[in-house]
């Protein structure tokens, strides 16, 4: 496992979809579509149309050995404010990543 994290900011979205990750290792893996960010260097950034993934809505950057992004959070009506409102998430280990709501 790597020893980098990865900080996810959520921007919610009204969208009937869903939403589903999961890190192995420095790949984070969106909606079954694989993110690799192991080519990711320190101080470096990668564009987000680099990767051909909707959900992604920033420019993926490292600093401090941490991998920042933003994705998009689809909600339904009448969602609770822990999704409309998220929390950044921290992840640091591999296996599915907890999503608010």
């Amino acid at each position: 496992m790597s020893n980098r994290s990865f900080l996810i900011t959520l921007s919610p979205i009204r969208l009937d979809a869903t939403l589903s990750m999961r890190r192995e290792a420095e790949t984070l893996v969106v909606n079954d579509l694989p993110l690799d960010l192991s080519g990711l260097a320190e101080g470096g950034s990668l564009a987000a149309d680099s990767f051909g993934c909707d959900w992604l809505v920033s420019d993926v950057t490292c600093a401090q050995d941490v991998i920042r992004l933003t994705l998009l959070l689809p909600h339904g009506a009448g969602a609770p404010d822990a999704v409309l409102f998220p929390a950044p998430l921290m992840v640091n280990a591999d296996g599915p990543v907890a999503l608010p709501g």
